[in-house]
């Protein structure tokens, strides 16, 4: 079992908090009410009151809001999985936005050879279906997948380091995201464009994820072994960062993960390509398109919020209509 949205569960703690403060509160108000008229005076003062209705009354509120909740998670199960066949690729462009793509040893520098190669690719999948995931320390959704091949090139075009909120280069990141994402769509390939340089190696479930479900990955590397300095503005001066030392910081493209990438999911790697290269890379999708081949899997899901939801309204429902119901019951009795 797998719960879909499960940030709506953190809800259910604030909820309980809410509903132990008012227990807690009213029978402190009901205790003091008690003492001051005492029982027999209460009972001519509220016939047929009792504390517990009201208690019931606020758990009927409690348990509609909680399975409301689950409703929203929506709990579900995996029942089996389904081969996709395709005649067009769903083609994932991750594009490495961080501080390091902006490194010089490529002119001008990575980040816009990288931009330039990833609409390159655009240009040469026509028919194909794009979705643009800029990366950095996190990874973002920028573009969802469309066949409207301009508006990938727009979001493509636009991306520039820093724009996103965490720096750094998370592989694991970028895998559990674009991951996920294919699985809903239920094939495709991620294309990654990056420099290749990151401190995070835990990524290991991630790129499994890839391998089971035939999800080729194409790394494409930019830069050099040599590498060079990490500019940045300061006071409208272009300065070179240090560390904390004061040492010049030289940011080198690495090669081991994007390579490790590729070779494990029957991918391929590019290593500062040509328009030639990119054209080989093109062909390389695209014979996945010709061949219909089943490019990935799907799975089918039983969900559990219709239940839930049910759950929900009929304790609702007995939240509103219970004054009425006591009201009723109290005429019976007088009669």
């Amino acid at each position: 079992m797998e719960i879909q949205q499960i940030q709506w569960l953190w809800l259910i703690l604030p909820i309980a908090v809410l509903f132990l403060a008012w227990y807690l509160i009213y029978r402190g108000q009901w205790a003091s009410f008690r003492k001051y008229f005492g029982d027999r005076n209460i009972h001519r003062l509220l016939p047929g009151f009792t504390v517990y209705n009201k208690y019931l009354k606020m758990l009927f509120l409690l348990l509609g809001m909680s399975f409301l909740l689950l409703a929203l998670a929506n709990p579900r199960v995996g029942l089996e999985k389904q081969e996709v066949e395709t005649e067009s690729v769903n083609v994932l462009l991750a594009v490495d936005l961080s501080y390091s793509m902006t490194v010089e040893d490529r002119s001008p520098n990575r980040l816009e050879i990288a931009k330039q190669r990833a609409i390159e690719l655009i240009d040469l999948l026509p028919g194909n279906s794009f979705a643009f995931f800029p990366f950095a320390g996190v990874t973002e959704c920028n573009t969802p997948i469309t066949i409207d091949r301009e508006a990938v090139k727009t979001g493509v075009r636009s991306a520039s380091a820093g724009m996103l909120p965490v720096q750094g280069t998370s592989f694991a990141n970028l895998l559990e995201v674009t991951g996920s994402y294919l699985e809903e769509l239920g094939s495709g390939v991620l294309v990654v464009i990056s420099d290749g340089e990151t401190h995070d190696t835990q990524y290991e479930n991630a790129l499994d994820h890839f391998v089971v479900n035939n999800y080729p990955i194409f790394s494409v590397a930019i830069g050099t072994e040599e590498g060079a300095g990490i500019s940045h503005t300061v006071s409208g001066r272009k300065e070179l960062r240090r560390d904390i030392n004061g040492n010049l910081i030289i940011s080198r493209m690495e090669l081991e993960h994007l390579n490790r990438f590729s070779n494990s999911t029957g991918g391929g790697l590019l290593v500062n390509p040509s328009h030639s290269s990119i054209q080989d890379l093109a062909t390389q999708i695209n014979r996945l398109r010709e061949e219909g081949i089943a490019q990935g899997s799907f799975t089918v899901y039983r969900d559990y919020y219709p239940y839930l939801l049910g759950a929900s309204l009929l304790f609702l429902v007995l939240y509103g209509l219970w004054p009425l119901m006591r009201s009723i019951e109290k005429k019976r009795n007088l009669k």
